[in-house]
């Protein structure tokens, strides 16, 4: 996402051709960037999902990791984590590229100093109402998994200490700080303020609790 989010200030900056689309990830400013990411990404599942002398690794299929979900569903996971991997990288692609159509569409190049301002700040407060949902999702989780949350709670709604609601409000109050005439020149999912706030937010939703499904998925009971 953040490769997007440079393409996009560039671009509004008019230090890279209009003609580019920044929500296609293929035309990252640091490609390399992202290939480590991804080569990162591969060795710690390969670490982490190993085993060890005392306990033999469970099988991607055992953990739940059957098949790859929409829109990424041609990748094979093939009972291997290398391919439980890539049907991540494919999901996460995927996902961020549809977050940054929502927040920034296609906006003019060069935009005003108004209007620059004001695609920043939501680009900022989506970013923190994203993270703050991924992190509380992944807390959640893992304290199920230790015993000490109850199995009944809905992970992707947690939300203990007021965090996520606080950067939702925080996202929230960062559109209401742009005007009206930023708001209807930019190309973001909404025309105004309140379709803005609503559209943005429901966009970073949708990208938490799919990779949320993706990374956690329902074991059959035993």
């Amino acid at each position: 996402m953040s490769e997007m989010v440079r393409c996009h200030d560039r671009r509004m900056q008019g230090k890279q051709s209009a003609a580019t689309d920044c929500n296609d990830r293929d035309n990252a400013i640091s490609p390399d960037r992202i290939a480590r990411e991804e080569d990162k990404l591969r060795r710690r599942l390969d670490n982490a999902c190993a085993g060890s002398r005392r306990a033999e690794a469970a099988s991607p299929a055992a953990m739940g990791y059957l098949s790859c979900p929409a829109p990424c569903d041609a990748v094979e996971i093939a009972n291997s984590y290398r391919g439980q991997a890539d049907c991540l990288l494919c999901l996460a692609k995927e996902h961020s590229e549809a977050l940054a159509a929502a927040v920034y569409g296609t906006p003019p190049s060069p935009v005003s100093r108004d209007e620059g301002s004001c695609q920043t700040r939501i680009a900022r407060g989506t970013r923190a109402y994203l993270m703050a949902r991924l992190t509380a999702q992944r807390r959640c989780q893992l304290s199920q998994d230790r015993g000490s949350e109850s199995a009944a709670t809905d992970c992707k709604a947690y939300d203990p200490r007021g965090r996520v609601a606080r950067a939702r409000g925080t996202l929230m109050n960062r559109i209401d700080r742009c005007t009206a005439g930023a708001l209807g020149t930019l190309d973001g999912c909404g025309a105004d303020r309140a379709t803005t706030d609503a559209c943005t937010a429901a966009a970073a939703e949708a990208v938490t609790d799919a990779l949320f499904d993706a990374v956690y998925p329902v074991l059959a009971p035993f």
